[in-house]
């Protein structure tokens, strides 16, 4: 739901003629970011997943194939930690009043 409005504010606050390159960047670091997002979290599961594993199984019991749901519980607090972080720095950003036209430079 925020994306739009983040895509809006940095159109808003570059010249015109730098829109498509503003735009293609925007989208090349949030895609960028996603991949190292899933890649961090799930390097943080299957961490903490197999060392719970190893403790909490009764000896000779061998793994099971599907993993518990409260094996997610460190990823989630690592993804409302980075949240938490996202929006205190979401305070720091300038407000700039928008555009009153999307029109270029007269030729």
């Amino acid at each position: 739901m925020v994306i739009q409005v983040l895509v809006l504010a940095l159109q808003n606050s570059v010249e015109y003629r730098q829109l498509g390159v503003a735009t293609s960047g925007s989208i090349l670091f949030r895609q960028v970011g996603g991949s190292i997002g899933v890649a961090g979290f799930g390097a943080i599961f299957a961490n903490h997943l197999a060392g719970n594993l190893d403790r909490r199984l009764p000896a000779g019991m061998h793994v099971p194939a599907a993993a518990n749901p409260a094996a997610l519980h460190p990823v989630f607090l690592a993804a409302a930690g980075a949240a938490a972080l996202a929006f205190v720095l979401t305070w720091f950003l300038r407000e700039l009043p928008l555009r009153a036209t999307a029109h270029g430079p007269p030729d």
